[in-house]
């Protein structure tokens, strides 16, 4: 009978650990802003300056068995005075600076660019912004040898959540 119940114990365990999937990472977010600051094309894209830029970067989930399934992405925003709301939506957003990258195992892309969309925010505290993202940015393939365009492509950031402050990065900046 004791045979049996530990027997019985050690299928439970083992059913129990059959669910969990270690294999898997899992997506990750995070939203942040900076006061005094600028966009440039350089890393870190944000440094010191007189604006307030808003970034969000995005890893989605992969998994480990997969090679090369990684896909993150940064998208920032800069405000001349964000204020306690502020909203942009069609020909307002060409006004604004904007940056998306993308990073994963995709083939070499160019021009990318903000096609249409909004941005919508509002103060929430000192330390805080809450946004509402919802932008669709338009992109080229092109083929490495003859430079020419394959395809066109867009890829849309769509996303609400609070953005909290943070310490501008350092660097030199462009």
């Amino acid at each position: 009978m004791r045979a049996s119940g530990v027997l019985a114990i050690f299928y439970v365990f083992i059913f129990l650990s059959c669910g969990q999937d270690e294999g898997i990472n899992p997506a990750e977010e995070s939203l942040d802003f900076f006061v005094d600051a600028k966009l440039t094309g350089e890393f870190p894209f944000a440094f010191s300056g007189d604006n307030v830029v808003f970034h969000r970067h995005y890893t989605r989930e992969d998994d480990k068995a997969i090679a090369d399934d990684e896909y993150s992405e940064d998208f920032f925003v800069e405000l001349e005075n964000p204020g306690e709301s502020f909203e942009y939506a069609g020909e307002e957003l060409k006004d604004l600076k904007t940056l998306f990258l993308y990073y994963c195992y995709c083939g070499y892309t160019s021009n990318v660019a903000l096609k249409e969309g909004s941005i919508k925010g509002t103060k929430k505290s000192e330390r805080k912004y809450e946004l509402d993202v919802d932008v669709t940015y338009e992109y080229y393939h092109i083929d490495q040898a003859s430079k020419d365009t394959i395809d066109t492509y867009t890829r849309q950031v769509k996303y609400k959540g609070v953005h909290q402050q943070d310490a501008v990065p350092s660097g030199t900046g462009g």
